[in-house]
This record gives C-alpha cells, structure tokens and sequence, in this order.
C-alpha cells in the first residue's frame, strides 16, 4: 500500500520547504537530478501521511476554537524565484488579524526539545532543538517565505505532539534580512540549474562537470548519510569504520551471559561493566551472532550497542 506512494515526480521549483536546507549542492541535485534520488523507505511514508492526517485534525481543532481556516494549500506565487510550495493555511482569530499558519507533527522528543521556550522565542528554539533534530533548520526559511509571499508580518508555527496530542504555538515575524538570504540562494541555484541545463545528456554525466557547476560539498558524514543524492554527489566523508569479522569465543560466551542475565533481571553489573569495557574501540564488529558498534559520546564515554544478529 505504502509503496505505491514513493515516486518520482518531475521538480521544476526550488521547494519552500526545503530551502533552509543546510546543503546548496543536494538543492540544486534536487532539481536537476530528481529522477535519479534514492527513494525513502516506507516507515518514512508512514510518518508522511501522519503528518497530513494531524495537520487536518489541528485545522479541525482551530477552528472547533472558533478560528476562521482559509487558503489551505494555496500555491505560493513567487515565479520570480522559481520558488514553489504549499501553505498549510491561513486563520483569523478574536482579534481579527490574518496570520499564515504552518503545522508540523513531531515526536515527543522534538517536542520536549522545543516545550522550554515561549511562544515569542521560535528561532532560540529551533537553533537550540536543531543540535539534536537538524532537520528542524529547514522550517525557519519556509515560514519566511510563505510571510513575504502573503504580504504579512507575523505567522503562527504549530507543533504537535504526535504521541499525546499537546500543541506548543510560535508567533513568527517576518525578517527581512534573513528573507534576503534565502532569496539570494534561490537565485545561486537557478544560476546553476540553468548553466547544468545547457549542457548536452552527454556532459551532463561527467562528474567534472556537475563539480565546476554546482555548489561546493560540505562535510557533514550525518547530512550527507540522509541525502538521496550521496550516490552521485560523492562526498568525501569518513562514512565509519568497515565492518569486521571477530573471533573471541571467550567474549561471545560472556556477552551470552549477559544477554541471559540481563533478560532475567539479575545483577549483572559487574558483567555489564566487563562487556563495556571489552567494547571499547569495536566501532562496527561482527562476533558470532552479534553485531557489535559503538562510538565515543561527547563526554569521551564509549556508548556500545549489542544486537542479535537475525
């Protein structure tokens, strides 16, 4: 069922809601390699169609508040830019003053991320959540662009805790300086995308090519590991160490026992603390039935994970 949602569709805009994207270069990819992206899995479907199915409840619960809902999914006119998308709407309230509105469904940990800072605090909020939740970087620069295009000066950013229905409200002014920047990238990746267009099929293939043309890389292994263009792109990140093959029929005993006394409740702290310690430096390891990674946190502690290999 899911399946059949995941396709392709021809990208003939810079999307309002992926130009705060920190990576020039995938925005450009995203409009001149679109049929060649790598397609999301289902569980991301799965959490796509959530957030529509929460965004008509919020609508639903506004305007049970007795707000006016209107333009939902107008189209955004700024041909100028080559900019596209789709505001979630518009609501008027008690004091009669038109604010766009933008809905966003999250998980409870994006949401607790978010629940310290007051409704007037929404860019400290998303900088701060960003360092955990970077995708958050990307909802800023919408907001700002469905402000300017509807001729506004405030909006309202809904978040919704999927998982106990709470709401947490920012109000948004517009900003012009940081509305200039966004309009300046736009411009940079039309450049581009017009430059790579003029190119035959055949030119278009050379690596070369789309180097000179589009934006520099940038070096971020956790960006670009999410990118459906990291097989063309070809960024030069340390994507982590190789897998390797271990055998240590003594540690696969004790990590036996440690699953075992671990499911049945014993004490098994000095064993756990054994096991840490023999974790140590096996960043991606294969020992036995297990599958053993690990990474240095930024305390220096060495975070291990153990898991059965089915």
């Amino acid at each position: 069922m899911k399946e059949k949602k995941i396709s392709s569709y021809p990208v003939r805009s810079n999307w309002a809601s992926q130009l705060g994207d920190k990576c020039e270069r995938s925005l450009v990819f995203h409009r001149t390699h679109w049929r060649e992206k790598q397609k999301h899995n289902t569980t991301l479907q799965f959490i796509f169609d959530e957030g529509h199915i929460q965004e008509r409840a919020v609508k639903s619960d506004l305007m049970e508040c007795g707000f006016e809902v209107f333009e939902s999914e107008r189209a955004l006119d700024m041909d100028k830019y080559q900019i596209g998308g789709r505001i979630d709407g518009k609501i008027i309230g008690p004091d009669k003053i038109k604010y766009p509105v933008e809905i966003k469904s999250c998980s409870p940990y994006v949401f607790d991320k978010l629940g310290s800072f007051n409704q007037f605090q929404y860019w400290e909020a998303i900088e701060f959540a960003s360092k955990t939740f970077p995708h958050l970087l990307r909802y800023p620069a919408q907001m700002q662009l469905y402000l300017l295009d509807s001729e506004e000066n405030t909006g309202i950013v809904i978040f919704k805790n999927k998982t106990n229905g709470l709401l947490k409200i920012f109000y948004v002014d517009l900003d012009y300086e940081y509305t200039e920047i966004i309009l300046k990238k736009a411009e940079r990746i039309n450049k581009c995308v017009h430059l790579f267009k003029g190119l035959s099929e055949e030119e278009q293939k050379k690596k070369e090519n789309i180097d000179k043309i589009f934006p520099a890389q940038i070096s971020d292994r956790d960006h670009c590991k999410g990118c459906g263009y990291n097989h063309i792109c070809l960024p030069d990140i340390d994507w982590g160490s190789p897998l390797k093959m271990e055998d240590d029929p003594e540690f696969e005993s004790k990590i036996d026992n440690w699953f075992k006394r671990k499911m049945e409740n014993a004490d098994f702290k000095k064993l756990d603390e054994d096991i840490r310690e023999k974790c140590k430096s096996r960043e991606n390891v294969v020992l036995g039935k297990y599958h053993i990674t690990g990474k240095e946190d930024a305390r220096g502690a060495w975070r291990k994970k153990i898991e059965v290999i089915k």
